[in-house]
């Protein structure tokens, strides 16, 4: 897998509701994968360092006793601040928020004075098969950055096209070259099935430190 260019990313933000570009970033920072960062909730994260910590509940070593742990330095912390301000035990990114958001953009945008054309929500369908959930799929938060992309290239600003997936490489790229290989496997959380538990004491260590100064 490549990591994509950060000139794509910049491109294509703007083109994103505010949930899915703080999710799209967060990811760019903290190296997570999809799966990880789209089951994040308050009560998973332990705030009190200077570096927070987040421990998924579901991830794609567990079954094999790894603990898999996201460290959040500043950037990804002031990205992520706004989205713990609900209860504790639900998703920090909800599908309906970003709908939501991308209606009153829409709504912000028209041109036709208030009182003329349609009205909000008047050419919705009734009863749409498809009704945006609390909480997104990789598939359903895939598709939301691939449609970003759509509509960034839609106003000719040429963005390749990428998967969210390719995020998590860029973050290891860079991590990689500016401070080696050891701490972008860390911030990863990739390690052999059979090395040593000890070894995740050392992984934690190297992931904090890279994320205080990347992340």
């Amino acid at each position: 897998v490549k990591a994509v260019d950060v000139a794509f990313v910049n491109r294509m933000l703007p083109y994103c509701p505010p949930t899915v570009a703080a999710m799209v970033e967060l990811q760019h920072y903290t190296a997570m994968r999809s799966g990880e960062l789209i089951q994040i909730r308050p009560m998973d994260i332990d705030t009190s360092g200077k570096v927070w910590i987040y421990e998924p509940t579901h991830h794609k070593t567990r079954h094999h006793g790894h603990v898999r742990r996201a460290h959040f330095g500043p950037k990804a912390q002031k990205i992520l601040q706004p989205f713990l301000n609900r209860r504790v035990d639900l998703p920090c990114f909800s599908p309906k928020e970003a709908m939501e958001q991308m209606r009153q953009k829409a709504e912000a945008a028209r041109k036709t004075p208030k009182g003329q054309g349609n009205t909000r929500g008047s050419n919705r369908k009734a009863n749409p098969k498809k009704q945006p959930g609390d909480a997104y799929t990789t598939d359903s938060y895939r598709n939301a950055v691939l449609a970003a992309i759509e509509r960034a290239n839609a106003d000719d600003k040429k963005v390749q096209r990428f998967t969210p997936h390719r995020l998590r490489h860029t973050a290891a790229t860079r991590i990689r070259k500016e401070i080696g290989l050891d701490s972008a496997r860390a911030v990863l959380g990739e390690r052999s099935l059979g090395m040593a538990d000890e070894y995740a004491e050392i992984d934690a260590k190297l992931a904090e430190k890279a994320m205080a100064k990347f992340g």
